[in-house]
């Protein structure tokens, strides 16, 4: 909604390297224990989680945090914890300070960094943590977030993440292909809302995607690509004539042009099970939305260099 779209494009202050401490972390442990008291702040974070590759278990309490730390089995796999500043009953502060006075083996290194919230000045969140025990937390951030803040402060902790395509040695291929080959690469954009397709269009260019075909309908996008070579396409999945999933079967059936060219789902859908249909028509990807430049560009990047992914 309105809600999620803002607050996941705000920009937000540097993340605060000043208290980070690097971590080796162990590449089994994949998953982040999120703890916000607001729905659309974890949606958001798991959302930024997810593109670095990392799964994440939530909360909206302390309480319930604390409960899953002192379970080993539960709590193994987890790489870090994230905490907002507005949690309550017990506050961040008692809870960061039972998580660094707790004796179990499987916590004393954990990362823990605070997601610290509107209002609340940097020199008072400093303070405050200063007067910690053991150290308090290891770094923070500032709502509203942002991804390249998230990526940033993570690697600055040592902490690897574990989707190929943000891996250092994948992030230069990417910036590499960014910089020689995306002009070259010929885009179809199919969708039958024109302020949909200017969009679209609008952010190739701005990527630096500068050729592509716009359709407005699955059996456009049949016959253009019978007779074209495209690099990537984006299709829309609701439209009348002929939907993006009989669309994509009919080019999967073919022998020749364009039936392996990636195919991403640009899709208003976002219920659990709709990536899965996407897949199963024959696309390689999916995105929501209202679309997010980002999300677009890393779908593209994912798609030219086939790179799986997780799903």
């Amino acid at each position: 909604n309105a809600q999620d779209t803002a607050l996941w494009n705000c920009p937000c202050l540097a993340p605060d390297k000043s208290s980070v401490i690097s971590h080796d972390m162990d590449a089994m442990r994949s998953e982040m224990l999120v703890c916000d008291p607001s729905s659309v702040h974890r949606m958001i974070l798991k959302k930024l989680l997810h593109k670095m590759g990392f799964y994440a278990k939530e909360s909206n309490c302390g309480a319930e945090i604390m409960d899953l730390l002192r379970d080993r089995q539960a709590s193994r796999n987890f790489s870090a914890i994230l905490i907002t500043t507005e949690i309550s009953d017990p506050s961040c502060w008692d809870l960061v300070a039972s998580i660094r006075r707790s004796a179990m083996p499987h916590l004393i290194n954990i990362p823990v960094i605070a997601i610290i919230h509107v209002g609340m000045l940097s020199e008072e969140y400093e303070r405050q943590n200063g007067q910690m025990p053991g150290g308090g937390f290891t770094g923070s951030l500032h709502n509203p977030l942002k991804f390249e803040d998230v990526r940033e402060l993570f690697e600055a902790m040592g902490m690897k993440s574990i989707n190929p395509l943000l891996q250092p040695t994948q992030r230069h291929s990417l910036e590499l292909l960014d910089k020689q080959q995306r002009s070259d690469k010929k885009v179809l954009i199919v969708d039958d809302s024109w302020p949909n397709r200017k969009l679209l269009g609008t952010m190739l260019t701005r990527l630096g995607y500068l050729q592509f075909s716009v359709v407005e309908n699955g059996q456009e996008a049949v016959e253009i690509t019978a007779e074209q070579d495209f690099a990537v396409i984006l299709m829309d999945c609701n439209m009348p004539i002929m939907d993006g999933w009989e669309a994509t079967r009919r080019i999967r059936r073919r022998a020749s042009r364009n039936a392996s060219t990636p195919i991403i789902a640009v899709t208003a859908n976002a219920m659990d099970g709709d990536r899965q249909i996407c897949l199963a028509a024959g696309m390689n990807d999916y995105i929501t939305k209202p679309v997010n430049r980002q999300d677009l560009q890393n779908a593209i990047q994912r798609a030219i260099l086939q790179q799986p992914i997780e799903i």
